[in-house]
Formats: structure tokens, C-alpha cells, sequence
């Protein structure tokens, strides 16, 4: 479970939807999937930044990212990854 926000779905997500769970993060399957494999990596403290974040907590997001690529690389209908980060608020 993550802490934060009472109404954030990052920090209460569904149960079905979390992919791999870390100590420090979650990685999610994105609910409104752009293809096939889009999942969410957040990091289980609410923050309005991923630089209010310390670096054992962004290294354990980056494991996360790294787990969900490596599952997904063996889909051969996969053929490539985008990786992007949305931070603030407003993104």
C-alpha cells in the first residue's frame, strides 16, 4: 500500500492492475492502455515531483522499469519502448 492521497488512484490502485511491487514503487498496467504493455511505474510516496525523491528511491523505480521492460521483451508483438516521465501536477 502506498501513502498518500485518500483519492489518488496511484496511491490506492486497483489490486489487479499492479504488475511488480518494490519496496519503494509500484509498476501498474496503464487503465487506458496506448498499446499493448503500457504500464505505469509510481513510486509508493506521494509527491507532486520525482525529484522529491532520494536516490535509493528513484534507483528502485529505474529496477522497476527495467523488470517490466524485461517481461515485456519477450512479447514478440513488441518491437520497441517509450519511456517518459510526467511531473507535476499539470502533467
Amino acid at each position: 500500500m502506498k501513502t498518500g492521497m485518500k483519492n489518488c488512484p496511484f496511491c490506492n490502485p486497483d489490486q489487479s492492475n499492479i504488475l511488480i511491487e518494490s519496496e519503494h514503487g509500484l509498476a501498474l498496467s496503464d487503465g487506458f492502455p496506448v498499446t499493448k504493455g503500457h504500464s505505469l511505474v509510481v513510486p509508493k510516496k506521494h509527491v507532486s515531483s520525482i525529484f522529491d525523491l532520494n536516490e535509493i528511491e528513484i534507483s528502485d523505480l529505474w529496477n522497476l522499469l527495467s523488470k517490466i521492460r524485461e517481461e515485456l521483451s519477450g512479447d514478440t508483438s513488441i518491437s520497441g519502448f517509450n519511456v517518459g516521465i510526467n511531473d507535476g501536477e499539470a502533467a
